[in-house]
Formats: C-alpha cells, sequence, structure tokens
C-alpha cells in the first residue's frame, strides 16, 4: 500500500502554532464526541493552544475552509466530496483516517402516489438537486451517488430513470457564527437539508426524492411519504483530514489530535445514551430517528481507522467525482493518505489505556 508518512518532516515544534482549528460534518463522528466532551480542549491547554471551531468564527472566507480546507491548521471529519475537491484542486489537505457509517438510504414518494414500490420506479423522474453559487455542490454528489446505488437494488440502471434537476439558491452554511466550538450548521440549515427537492415532490415536478439518515425518515414522516426502495448502506464514509501544511511542520500536534478521537471514541463505545444524545444534536434531530437510520453499533464504531476495504470505498467514491465533473482529476486515496498519525496515536493510545488499568487494579 503506498502512503505518505511524516518521515522526513521538520522537527517538531519547528513551527509555532497558537491556534488549532477544527471542523465537523452534522453527521456522526468522533470529533463530535470529542468536542462535546472537552477532550481536545484538555488535551491542547496545558500548551496554551486555543482551540477553534469554524463555527465561531466571523470570517465568511474563514468559514469557507469548511470545503477548500484554505488553512494552514485546519482538522476536518466529515463527508468525503469536499476533502477530495480540495486535495484534487490545491492539495491542501492530507487523508488520515476513515470511518463506516451504517445509515438508511432511499428514493421516497407521496404516497397514494403512482410509485407503490420498487418496480414502479422504471421512467419515474427523480430529483437531482443542484446548490447554485455554492463552491462544492456536495449535495447533489451525494445524491447522484446514493440515486445510483439505491436503484440499482432495484435491478435498474440510470438510463432507467429520469434525473430532473432541482435547482436552489440557499447556501448550505448559515452566515451567522455561533458560541464556542459551534456547528457550521445551525437547527435551520439541518432541518431544510431537503426543501428544495420536498417542494419539487409536492408541486409534482418529480415523482421521487433521494433522503439519507435520520432527516430521510423526519422528511418521510412530515410529507407522508413511504420508501418506494430503500437499504441500510454502509457506503457513507467519514473521512478524517489535516492541512497538509500542519501535517509537515507540527506532526506531534496531529498525532495528538488524533488521539484525543481515539479516547472520544472508546468513551462513546461504553456511554452508548450519552453518545446517542451527543449525534442527534449533532445531526439536528430527535434521538428517536437518529437510532431508527443508524445501525445500534454505530457507538462503537465511531472511530477513525485505516483499512483496505474503506479506501476501496473511498476510491470508488473518487472515480465516481472525477467521472461526473465533481472534482477537476482524479485522487489516488492511497497516495493521499498519511498512515502515522494514526499509528502513533493508537501507541499513545494503547500505552495510556495500560497505564489506566494499572492504575484502576
Amino acid at each position: 500500500m503506498p502512503v505518505m508518512t511524516s518521515t522526513g518532516r521538520r522537527a517538531a515544534g519547528s513551527l509555532d502554532v497558537r491556534s488549532l482549528w477544527y471542523t465537523r460534518c452534522p453527521v456522526p463522528t468522533a470529533s463530535s464526541v470529542a468536542i462535546s466532551g472537552g477532550w481536545l480542549d484538555r488535551e491542547f491547554e496545558p500548551d496554551q493552544i486555543t482551540f477553534r471551531s469554524l463555527g465561531e468564527c466571523r470570517d465568511p472566507e474563514l468559514r469557507l475552509a469548511h470545503y477548500t480546507h484554505a488553512h494552514p491548521a485546519l482538522f476536518r471529519e466529515g463527508g468525503v466530496v469536499p476533502p477530495l475537491w480540495a486535495s484534487a484542486t490545491t492539495g491542501a489537505n492530507r487523508l488520515i483516517g476513515l470511518a463506516r457509517v451504517d445509515q438508511f438510504q432511499g428514493l421516497l414518494a407521496l404516497r397514494g402516489s403512482a410509485l407503490a414500490d420498487s418496480g414502479d420506479l422504471c421512467g419515474a423522474r427523480i430529483a437531482l438537486p443542484a446548490r447554485l453559487g455554492q463552491p462544492i455542490d456536495f449535495s447533489r454528489a451525494v445524491s447522484w451517488s446514493g440515486i445510483e446505488t439505491t436503484i440499482a437494488t432495484a435491478g435498474l440502471t440510470p438510463r432507467d430513470v429520469r434525473l430532473v434537476d432541482v435547482a436552489s439558491r440557499e447556501p448550505f452554511l448559515s452566515p451567522a457564527a455561533g458560541a464556542r466550538g459551534a456547528s457550521l450548521y445551525t437547527a435551520r440549515e439541518n432541518v431544510r437539508l431537503y426543501t428544495a427537492e420536498v417542494l419539487a415532490l409536492i408541486r409534482g415536478h418529480v415523482d421521487a426524492i433521494y433522503a439519507a439518515g435520520p432527516h430521510a425518515l423526519a422528511t418521510a414522516a412530515l410529507i407522508d411519504a413511504v420508501p418506494v426502495a430503500a437499504s441500510r448502506s454502509e457506503a457513507h464514509l467519514r473521512v478524517l483530514t489535516v492541512s497538509a501544511e500542519l501535517l509537515e511542520a507540527r506532526p506531534d500536534l496531529v498525532h495528538r489530535y488524533v488521539g484525543g478521537l481515539l479516547r472520544a471514541s472508546r468513551w462513546a463505545a461504553t456511554h452508548a445514551s450519552e453518545t446517542w444524545r451527543v449525534i442527534a444534536a449533532e445531526v439536528g434531530a430527535a434521538e428517536e430517528w437518529a437510532q431508527a437510520a443508524y445501525a445500534d453499533h454505530l457507538v462503537r464504531s465511531l472511530q477513525p481507522q485505516i483499512s483496505d476495504d474503506l479506501l476501496d470505498v473511498l476510491q470508488s467514491r473518487a472515480d465516481f467525482l472525477r467521472d461526473r465533473d465533481f472534482i477537476p482529476s482524479g485522487v489516488d486515496v492511497r497516495v493521499w493518505l498519511d498512515t502515522d498519525p494514526l499509528q502513533r496515536a493508537l501507541a499513545l493510545h494503547q500505552g495510556q489505556h495500560g497505564r489506566d488499568r494499572q492504575v484502576s487494579a
């Protein structure tokens, strides 16, 4: 497995870092647990390093780094589209971990419509969102991939359905800065995730819409829609990336950051009820919808990892984005990957865990 490693970088501590920044998507991540539990603050407080969220920043250009990774000291955990775009365009980030999220996804049609089940999908008009004026239209990419995956479960190909563009100029991010540690996505952005597609469905412009996760179930209940084709897909990845500049200059800080995520993941695995509350709050949905949409084992599988099967899934996503012109060039995810931070953090984490057990004994 050809990968990039930290060997030969500048000596740890050669760059004076006063602030580290993080951002995350409104999805289940180890970062959400670590942030809410204060693991990252406690890790860097002795060094007088301020740890800040892009969500609390007032500078709109800096907030866009959630998509572009155009910041020298930024960690990001979330969906795959913006990180792959940043890798393909500027090379500003490095992949340092992956996690798989098993969640509901499906095509929703109004109850009582001509679409009663997957057998009626041939020739159906399916909404394909288009967020105009956005630097990276990740919702279009996610929906397109999800539609193809879902209709495949019904034995259909993209040629068997009609994809109908549903345009919207609503921005993804709230323009207002939040409190310390805030997410870039407020309750308003989360609840309006499928608004344009829902309106197109109700107005009869399309026959079905694609939706995934807790908001898919909540949306279906709200408009009395039913899934005409659905699955629990494990192809939804969460990727952990870091600014290439920070990893080059201060790998020690990156190792410690990942270590904080490992400690938070270990805590989450043994505190299911508290973790479900964190996940629901981060996603912006009721706990009932979160637990219905995600697999029960989610709270035990938040830890970032690296494996060939996860890298293969990510490579297929990268190839899809290239083939559909969402990114300007291909990305070899194994070249993009740096295994060193996770390996070092695991070694530190296991050593600390062993010491904890000795003390408790």
